[in-house]
């Protein structure tokens, strides 16, 4: 979170917040709508084979009808082979039938799915909860006269022209992003990282209360990762790491260590990916 007024200047950046914050929120869409799109396609193929069968079959019936003096083509090739011939169709067809069948079931599966996830029920309570953890930040940190709004609302809750308040309305914003999503996402959550957590002159007091929320409570089910210039008090008996090294996270004797630990943990990643 560098220079934190930094999000309140433009609006341009505040549009990509409130984007982010909602596709953090339904990050499972995507892979719906992909399946979904993909399950159309499907059908649209199968049923234009059937109709391309179905034009056949039906210039195969002319042709049968068609009268050659007294007799019809149908009464000249009346024979196993053509009987063959008919049962075959009669099958294809029914496998589209069955196929189309089998797609479409599939796909109200998943349109039934997507709709747990946008009815208008479920994002209400994601606002509810998202309102409550906002409160309790805000609270905590001392934010006076606090802005309550729903979490797509993000230029509303952290504006702020002068002093601390604008970095800890935007701290307390995603406090309470991070905690919706904590209770809510079905996918894992990454590492937090707090970068300054001292910004605008913020007191000792108000600094303390936010590495608080940081250590106590978000830290109690995520890994959280604090850079700070200097150690407040209440950030004692936490692992640590000195950087030394400018532009660089690691002492370069640490490197070849954290080599083998990360690079059979990236190997596997591309090998399930593949």
């Amino acid at each position: 979170m560098n220079d934190f007024s930094d999000h309140t200047n433009h609006d341009a950046t505040e549009k990509y917040h409130m984007f982010e914050s909602r596709e953090k929120i339904l990050e499972i869409l995507p892979q719906l709508y992909d399946e979904k799109q993909f399950l159309n396609d499907k059908i649209n193929t199968i049923k234009e084979e059937l109709r391309q069968y179905k034009t056949l079959s039906l210039e195969l019936n002319s042709m049968m009808r068609e009268v050659r003096g007294e007799l019809t083509l149908k009464d000249i090739i009346k024979s196993e082979a053509s009987k063959e011939v008919e049962f075959t169709f009669e099958e294809q067809i029914k496998s589209f039938h069955e196929k189309i069948g089998a797609k479409t079931v599939a796909l109200e599966s998943l349109i039934k799915k997507q709709n747990e996830f946008t009815d208008k029920k479920r994002t209400k309570n994601i606002n509810d909860e998202f309102k409550l953890f906002l409160a309790l930040a805000q609270n905590k940190l001392g934010i006076g006269s606090p802005i309550i709004a729903p979490l797509i609302q993000y230029g509303k809750i952290t504006k702020s022209k002068t002093g601390s308040r604008g970095p800890r309305s935007i701290f307390a914003y995603h406090y309470a992003l991070l905690k919706t999503m904590e209770k809510y996402s079905t996918v894992s959550m990454l590492p937090i990282v707090i970068d300054s957590p001292k910004q605008q002159d913020l007191d000792k007091e108000g600094t303390e209360k936010l590495i608080a929320l940081c250590t106590e409570d978000l830290g109690a089910n995520n890994q959280v990762i604090i850079g700070a210039v200097s150690l407040e008090s209440n950030m004692r008996g936490y692992h640590q790491i000195e950087l030394t090294e400018k532009y660089s996270l690691l002492n370069s004797n640490a490197y070849d260590q954290a080599y083998k630990e990360i690079m059979p943990l990236y190997e596997r990643g591309l090998l399930y990916s593949n």
